[in-house]
């Protein structure tokens, strides 16, 4: 990885923007010389040194006119530097988010969502502030070289002799990189504990209540908190230390050496007071790049250690992902409204054919998971996969919409291969529910909706299908009702009679249900199925064990320890499938005492 390419390409996102900040800054900081060449003739003016004739009031306006136009410069460098930071932030955040997406959705994310956000918030922040401080470095440059050259011509040797101690300063900061990128990995980790744990307890505030661990959270924030503190102090103090060794060294020792060198000179009036008074001016433009040299490698090591935490965050499961990726060219809207997302209007197919053959997915490091699933799915068809607690049920369902990466086997639709699951099923060829729905903490109708058009899809029809209907009659607000964050106002079984609303909308050809009424009572379960079942045009993959889910099923996928034990109907299988027949007992047992 190489941080000046991933800025060169950065850059490059906005050619036009990063010039026209190059140009403006540049502007701006060449002023300080003009200013020094019209003080250096007000004092050769004053003192009979002047090879001009002009008046010393002509200078003086002269200088005003210079500090007015400066103002101005400044104002629009501010300006220009704004137009290049936010829309750089802006970019590679939206990038990130979409490598994220892009990985299979099981597991995206490698970190929590709080330390997720830190790298989101501060490293970003860091690698675009990378690239604005190497268009500052630029730009000094050129203005120390003319500086320089201007030193020279008015006195070689003097200049020479200057320059000599910045030599020094490049050493001492370079010395002290290793220390600089040390002190910023822990004030980033620091810091991305401290959000990990927001995250996590705003999450978790009922199990925090009902614990009564209130005391012992806030001990434990505090105490991250002053590691974060201490490690922030140090990081600062330390930055502070070079930039003080750059700075004041270099700062001090010019001045020292320019008043040693040329006092003779002065004395045998080869060198005028406007020289001194220009030398001065021009000595402050060379220190500061030369500082700018030493603080280069450590905003380098900086913007290093965020491209290298943002890159681990990206580091997906079975999808490569490339750092370079982030900071590619691409849409974005900062000065515009995002585009409309259009109506799911795709026809359905008169008939389809889903086929999975030799699906196989192992988790890392262990021997889970599901191997050599084989089945077929027609339209029109109501398919049931059930299993003991652990048998792959959820993870066959997620290896079969590319949530999880397969190991091996095809999956097929009207045999044509799928080689990327995870974007071909989804709405309007399929949708799916997961056992623990998520909900935004939205209304109810943005929760349905998820920014489809809303006279696009029949809202109504589609809760009364999820058995929902009465349950809006008793909210105050109606379909307008604030769910609260992950649907906290709402019961598990209203979660997930929502979350079925809301794949019920969007018409799918293939509805996928994992467990979904696990958390309904009898009566409700009989009734959402029965109106499902009563639109048989619907073709329905389902994980359940509910025996009037069984009974309705075309065919029953059972699985046993990741494999396909067997698979028909129910009849034949409770005759020729011994793990069949034992969890039916169990499951007509669990209705009966009604667990």
């Amino acid at each position: 990885m190489s941080v000046l390419k991933l800025t060169g390409k950065l850059a490059l996102a906005y050619p036009l923007r990063n010039l026209t900040l190059f140009i403006t800054r540049t502007m701006f900081l060449s002023f300080p010389i003009f200013i020094g060449l019209v003080v250096r003739e007000i004092f050769n003016n004053l003192t009979t040194a002047s090879v001009f004739e002009t008046n010393v009031w002509t200078l003086v306006a002269v200088l005003f006119s210079i500090y007015v136009i400066t103002s101005f410069l400044d104002v629009s460098t501010f300006l220009s530097w704004w137009r290049v930071s936010l829309p750089s932030r802006v970019l590679v955040r939206k990038n990130m988010m979409e490598a994220i997406l892009d990985q299979p959705g099981a597991y995206a994310l490698t970190k929590s969502p709080g330390e997720s956000i830190s790298r989101f918030r501060g490293d970003v922040f860091e690698v675009c502030y990378f690239l604005t401080y190497i268009s500052t470095w630029l730009t000094f440059g050129i203005i120390a070289s003319i500086s320089f050259i201007i030193m020279f011509t008015i006195n070689s040797q003097v200049t020479t002799i200057l320059f000599l101690p910045f030599i020094l300063i490049i050493v001492v900061v370079i010395f002290f990189r290793k220390k600089v990128t040390q002190y910023r990995k822990v004030r980033r980790k620091a810091a991305g504990a401290i959000t990990g744990m927001i995250g996590e307890t705003f999450g978790s505030i009922q199990a925090i209540k009902v614990s009564n661990s209130e005391e012992n959270v806030l001990a434990h924030f505090k105490e991250l908190n002053e590691k974060r503190h201490y490690a922030a102090v140090r990081d600062e103090v330390f930055n502070a230390l070079v930039r003080a060794i750059g700075w004041g060294l270099a700062t001090s020792l010019g001045t020292g050496l320019l008043l040693l060198l040329v006092g003779k000179l002065m004395i045998r009036g080869e060198f005028t007071v406007g020289d001194f008074a220009l030398f001065y001016i021009l000595l402050e433009r060379v220190v500061y790049f030369f500082t700018l040299i030493g603080e280069l490698v450590p905003f380098y090591q900086r913007a290093t250690v965020s491209y290298d935490r943002i890159n681990t965050l990206m580091e997906g499961h079975g999808v490569e992902t490339n750092i370079y990726d982030i900071v590619e060219s691409g849409e974005i809207y900062t000065n515009k409204a995002f585009p409309e997302i259009a109506a799911l209007n795709k026809p359905k197919e008169a008939d389809f054919q889903l086929e999975v053959k030799g699906l196989t997915f192992i988790y890392p490091e262990t021997e889970n998971g599901i191997k050599d699933a084989s089945f077929n799915i027609s339209k029109g068809t109501f398919t049931v996969i059930t299993g003991q607690v652990g048998s792959g049920k959820t993870t066959l369902l997620r290896t079969l919409l590319g949530l999880l990466p397969k190991t091996s086997g095809e999956i097929k639709w009207n045999e044509q291969l799928i080689d990327d699951p995870a974007s071909f099923f989804v709405p309007p060829k399929t949708a799916y529910t997961s056992q623990i729905p998520h909900l935004f903490s939205e209304s109810i109708k943005e929760n349905l909706l998820m920014g489809l058009p809303e006279e696009s899809l029949a809202i109504d029809e589609s809760l009364k299908l999820a058995v929902f209907e009465k349950d809006l009659e008793e909210l105050d607000d109606g379909i307008d009702s604030m769910v609260g964050p992950k649907g906290v106002k709402l019961s598990g079984g209203q979660r997930q009679r929502i979350a079925a609303a809301r794949m019920f909308i969007r018409t799918p050809e293939l509805l996928i249900f994992d467990d979904l009424s696990s958390a309904l009572d009898i009566e409700t379960e009989q009734k959402l199925w029965m109106r499902v079942f009563e639109l048989r045009k619907n073709t329905c993959l389902v994980v359940s064990h509910r025996p009037l889910a069984l009974k309705q099923a075309d065919n029953i996928i059972v699985l046993k320890e990741g494999k396909i034990e067997a698979q028909g109907k129910l009849s034949d299988l409770l005759q020729n499938c011994e793990e069949m027949r034992l969890l039916w007992e169990e499951k007509i047992t669990a209705v009966q005492t009604g667990d």
